[in-house]
């Protein structure tokens, strides 16, 4: 190493970093760490990461020699590759100078910073080739399940959760699967629903079955009751969960996402309650191109709309 190399030292705590010291001119300073880094130990390196310039800051320190004194051996911006633009604490012999990639991303998404545990504790928006920080609210929890990222975000009288997935695992994560389960805490959220079956009768839980057609519906706004015009890329199926008739509305987009609405009549008076929202990308979707909800409702997913009346 040369002497215009900066050596740092660390209190390391399992895989967590609890103080970060420099050593230069034979001196140890400590180091602040400030809230928006996050110090991680992998067992052989410490990796700091950090938003810098709408950007996720990547930082490698590395004890070659066993001495106790890390090196800045690499840094990477959102997974572009290493940077060394005159970054003196990189420039010490035996060093990689790699030129950064400044290519525009082609796709927009979101990217994460996730700690030793898989906690996610940054997220940065890619768009237009540019990356941005994206603030996690205090009413959104963030996972990580090793391939996709979910988040789950509380709202007024619903409870979002999305899945991300990075199909081309290029560091880019994209919306694959998005689901609003309405809890009834917000009656003023509660969509009102007529459904006509194609013999014209009125349809409600307890006469509709497996293969029903749906030909009109009507929806109860501020001034009544109003026609809801069925399009020709829509399709009602009547789906059972359980003791309960579903109705299942779908919805094919041009860019091939899938747009979905679940209706619920409890009472079997013939008014349908909106229960969920969602749109899927592939996820929860059968062989044939179907959405699966019996596999939501497996899953668990439908389970907070179960306090609701319809």
């Amino acid at each position: 190493m040369s002497s215009s190399s900066k050596a740092y030292q660390f209190t390391i705590s399992g895989n967590a970093v609890t103080a970060v010291y420099k050593v230069e001119g034979g001196r140890v300073k400590l180091e602040h760490m400030d809230s928006d880094e996050t110090w991680t130990f992998d067992g052989s390196n410490v990796v700091k990461t950090e938003m810098s310039d709408g950007r996720l800051e990547t930082t490698t320190y590395a004890d070659v020699d066993g001495d106790g004194l890390f090196f800045k051996t690499g840094k990477t911006y959102s997974g572009t590759g290493l940077k060394s633009d005159g970054d003196d604490d990189l420039s010490h012999s035996g060093g990689s100078s790699l030129i950064p990639n400044t290519s525009a991303y082609s796709e927009e998404g979101l990217q994460f910073a996730l700690d030793a545990n898989g906690v996610v504790t940054a997220v940065s928006e890619v768009k237009y080739g540019y990356l941005e920080a994206d603030t996690m609210g205090p009413n959104e929890t963030w996972l990580s399940s090793g391939q996709d990222v979910i988040k789950i975000e509380t709202k007024l009288g619903q409870v979002e959760a999305c899945l991300y997935s990075d199909a081309n695992q290029d560091g880019v994560f994209q919306k694959s699967f998005g689901l609003e389960v309405l809890t009834g805490t917000n009656p003023l959220s509660l969509e009102t629903y007529k459904f006509t079956l194609a013999d014209g009768t009125k349809a409600t839980g307890d006469v509709v079955v497996a293969g029903d057609a749906i030909s009109g519906a009507m929806e109860l706004g501020k001034r009544g009751w109003k026609a809801d015009h069925i399009d020709a890329n829509e399709t009602f199926q009547v789906v059972e969960i359980g003791s309960d008739n579903l109705l299942l509305k779908t919805s094919t987009q041009k860019s091939g996402e899938i747009d979905f609405s679940v209706f619920r009549d409890d009472d079997n008076d013939g008014l349908w309650t909106k229960i969920v929202e969602g749109e899927t990308r592939g996820t929860f979707m059968t062989q044939d191109g179907q959405v699966n909800l019996v596999g939501m409702a497996d899953a668990g997913l439908l389970q907070l709309a179960d306090a609701l009346i319809a």
